[in-house]
Parts: structure tokens; sequence; C-alpha cells
């Protein structure tokens, strides 16, 4: 019997036996993919795995990506009223879905007609990919396609030794069989290699609800009245809280990584390395800290990877700059489906827990007054952070990131009046310096204040006003599209900084991110995370 006659009776044999696909990742018999320089696309399979019902591609949309000579284009096919303001996909999740475009390859993309029903998919394109260059010719490896909506990823491969046509103005392939094959991790930039050097650049993002909303605390918002009616608790990101009030942050920030070898798939968990320079240069935006007690420190990177701009605290007339005191990790997870879990939890007691830095053991001190006098709790730096990660359910769908570094935050009153560039110089007036810990992720941010001791201090200053916890979620904080596109971080976590006038304080902070951008040349990043006390 021919291979084409078993596939058929595969095939029949499916449709009788397998009406209904889970939702997840299905390996398909991938039966058809064509490319010709004209330029023109094609993918199909008469997989009975395929079922509309477990999908919804007018609200989720999908994507057609194809890897080929380690190349990975992105056809896409987007849900709503996209396409000539008439809805792109239309159907149900039963007699299945169907997407049209008229205007392809104009807006808004390549894609002319698409298919989603049971026992079968198609995708037929006017182009070679909408984005991560074009599907290259002649092939000269196997070929993956992997269609997602939603949850449900369908993956089907083309081993080069089955394609009829290969050469530089077309391929055609038609594989008959099963052929198992697990989605690789998607690129973090379209087309380009994973191991490789980023950066994101801060943009302006949604309205959010500040941490002192009566209501709808970090949700989305026009007014002050969607966030319960408090002055000046609607405000646009990014923005940073401090004791429970919300500063602007400034544009311009920005975030260099190193990816310096790629992950495996199915995890596609890619480790992260900030770099610094050296941590010990003298820090030169604070130069006024040079022989003045009230710093913390005087040093700081001489090459930073997360760079604030300088700004004014308005209201206040206070000059804040952020400065980076150390090298930073973190993982930026590419998985299609999603399987990471990159939630960060910050929870804090400002009790001093002894040298060994846990609770209950022998060289705890005595518990000092929970207030912030001489001898209070607030009015020193010991205590204890415990950070976990994850929630225990798969992040959304998308490229997820979590960074973390240290950081040192000055606010001064400047003689020049806080312009560009200004730095902490000698006979200006400090107002307050603070090392945090922040760690950015895009899967959500909690952190809290909580007596871990039993000696019914948590803590002992501004806190969060009050212990917390605060939670920012999704849709408040989201991860890179697999196509590229912007994305928004959140930060959540404390200081006991030992002094006033915040001394124990809770902060957050919401940053948008356009795109990640190739950094060229690809730098060297090296990073060891060191456990300290409190964190």
């Amino acid at each position: 019997m021919s291979a084409k006659l078993i596939g058929a009776a595969l095939g029949l044999l499916a449709c009788t036996v397998l009406p209904v696909a889970p939702a997840g990742s299905t390996d398909l018999v991938g039966g058809r993919l064509q490319a010709k320089d004209t330029p023109k696309f094609q993918f199909q399979s008469k997989d009975c795995a395929v079922s509309p019902s477990t999908v919804n591609p007018p609200v989720d949309g999908a994507t057609l990506s194809v890897t080929a000579n380690s190349t990975t284009v992105t056809f896409n096919l987007p849900g709503g009223p996209g396409c000539g303001g008439l809805p792109c996909w239309t159907g149900d999740a039963v007699k299945g879905w169907k997407y049209k475009n008229k205007a392809a390859p104009g807006a808004p993309g390549q894609v002319k007609t698409g298919q989603i029903k049971a026992c079968k998919i198609k995708v037929k394109a006017f182009g070679l990919g909408d984005s991560g260059g074009s599907f290259p010719l002649p092939v000269v490896s196997d070929v993956t396609a992997v269609l997602t909506s939603g949850s449900q990823t369908y993956c089907a491969k083309f081993p080069t030794a089955d394609a009829t046509a290969n050469d530089p103005t077309q391929y055609l392939n038609k594989n008959p069989l099963m052929a198992t094959c697990t989605p690789g991790c998607n690129p973090l930039v379209p087309g380009k290699p994973i191991a490789n050097t980023y950066r994101l650049s801060g943009v302006l993002g949604p309205k959010l609800c500040t941490a002192r909303a009566v209501t709808n605390q970090f949700g989305a918002c026009d007014t002050d009245a969607d966030c319960g009616g408090r002055t000046g608790t609607c405000l646009q990101t990014p923005w940073v809280t401090a004791d429970g009030i919300a500063f602007p942050f400034p544009l311009g920030i920005t975030t260099t990584f190193t990816v310096g070898a790629a992950d495996a798939p199915p995890t596609c968990e890619h480790a992260a390395c900030l770099g610094c320079g050296n941590p010990n240069a003298p820090c030169a935006g604070t130069p006024g800290c040079a022989g003045n007690p009230q710093c913390v420190t005087t040093t700081c990177c001489d090459q930073p990877s997360f760079i604030v701009p300088n700004f004014l605290l308005p209201g206040l007339g206070l000059c804040v700059r952020v400065d980076q005191v150390a090298c930073g990790v973190g993982v930026v997870n590419s998985s299609n489906p999603q399987t990471g879990d990159n939630e960060v939890v910050k929870m804090a007691d400002t009790s001093d827990p002894g040298p060994d830095c846990t609770y209950g053991t022998g060289d705890d001190p005595a518990a000092k007054p929970c207030d912030t006098s001489a001898g209070g709790a607030g009015s020193d730096p010991k205590g204890k952070v415990v950070r976990t990660i994850g929630n225990g359910t798969p992040d959304a769908n998308g490229i997820q990131y979590r960074f973390g570094v240290r950081i040192l935050a000055t606010s001064w009153t400047d003689n020049q009046g806080c312009m560009p560039g200004a730095t902490f110089d000698a006979g200006e007036s400090l107002t307050t310096q603070l090392l945090l810990n922040a760690e950015l992720s895009t899967a959500g941010a909690t952190a809290a204040f909580t007596d871990m001791n039993g000696d019914g201090c948590a803590f002992a200053g501004a806190g969060f006003t009050g212990a917390g916890p605060v939670t920012v979620a999704p849709p408040s904080v989201q991860p890179v599209p697999y196509a590229g596109g912007i994305s928004q971080a959140a930060a959540a976590g404390v200081a006991l900084s030992g002094a006033g006038p915040l001394n124990d304080l809770g902060f957050v902070a919401i940053v948008p991110n356009g795109a990640p951008t190739i950094v060229t040349p690809t730098q060297s990043c090296t990073c060891t995370s060191a456990p300290g006390c409190p964190e």
C-alpha cells in the first residue's frame, strides 16, 4: 500500500475517533506547504485532530509561524474588525471559522483567507511572511508550521526529503504521514537568533489607578471617577508609588539585557544578564555624597544596563535620580504556548532575624518597639524579605520577562532646578536615599509586610499606606506579543531604609516598554546573584 493510501486511511480513522482535540499543543499531519517567489504561500492540514471548538479566533486572532533554515516568519490573522472595518473572522465553534482579508497583502496582513474547521486548517497568503523576513527559497532544513490561537497550538512538520519542488522559485511539500514535532522557542525579535543583546525602551502606556485609589487599584481608568473619585489616582503610565503616593516616571527608561544561550523547548526560559561594568566606581550622579554621612553609598555601576533619566517630583520641588549599583539577572520566556510562571511575590518583616537571617533561632535579638523612634524596629535596616516566583499557573501567552536589579534612588533639592542630567552636588540638600531591589515582571507582582516571627510587628514607617498586600496582575501587565510589540512590566517591593522620613517603605512601579530591539555588537555579560539579608 502506498504512503498516500496509508495516510488517507489514517486520516479517515482520525476523523472517526478523534472529533474533538483538547486545548494545548497538538501535532498534526501536515498535508501541504507551498511557497512561491511570486510571492504566494499556502499551508494546509486535513488532520482530524483539528477542532473549531478549541479556539475563538474572532476574539483571540491567530498566527501562523513557519520555521525553515533557522528563520521563523509569521503570518498574522488578527481578530476584531480589522479587515476593511469588517470582522476578519466569522463562524462559530461548531461549523468552523473563516478568515478573509480582501485587501491582502494590504493591512492587516498578507493572509488572504484562512479556515479552521473540523479536520481542516488552511491558510493562503499573498506574501512570504508578515514579520521575521521572508520564507527562504530554497529550503535546506525540515520545515515546521505552528498555528496558534489563544491557548491552542497546532504543529505540523514537513521533512526535507518529502519536498517535491525545492528551488529558488518555489517549494512544495506534501507529507501524508504523521510527523511529530515540538514547537520551537519563539524568537525575541522576529527573525533573529535568541542568543543576543537586547534593549527595551520605555514608552507612554495606558492610564491605571494608583495605590491610593478607593476602588479598582491598578486597574484601567480614563478619569479619577474610575478609581473611586479620589483626586490624582488615575495616572498615565509609567509611574512609581512610594508610601502609596504616585509620581510620573520619565520617558527614556531603557533596559539592556543579554541572553548568552537560548534555552531548549518546551521550557524556552532563557537566562538574562544585565551588565554593570564596575560596581565600585565613584557614582557620577551623586558627587555630593563624597564625605556626606547622610548617603548610604558613594559607588554605583559605571556601565549601567538599567537607565532612568532624572525627574522632578511635582509639587515637592525635589529632584530624583536612579542609579544601578550591581549587575542584574532575570529570565525571558518565549515558549509558545507559554509554560513559564513568572509572577514575583515579596513578603517582608521589619523585625531583625539575627545574623543567620532566620526567625526562631538562637541568634534572634530581643524585639524592639514597633515604631520609628531611635531604638525602634523601623530605625534600622534589618529585617527579612522572602521572595517567591510564580503562582502555580502558566503565564499568559506572549514573551514574558522578569529582570531583577539593585538600584539607588536619591532625592534632593537641586540648586539648578533639576535640569536633564542633573546630579546631586556638594552644597545641595539631600532629602532621602534608598537602596531598592527592583524586579520588573510582565507576569505580575505582589508585595506586603507581614509578621513572620509572631512578635506583632510587621513594619514601622510608611509601608504601602498600610501593610498591603498590593498586587499588579494582568491586564495591567502584559507580555511582548509573539510577533513583537509593546509590553508592560510591574515591580512591587519594600525598602527597609532604617531612616526617616519613610523608614519601612513599600513601592510599586509600572513601566511600559516598546518592542525589544537588537543591540550591536552583542555584549558579554556574567552576573552571580548572591543571597543577602534582608533580601
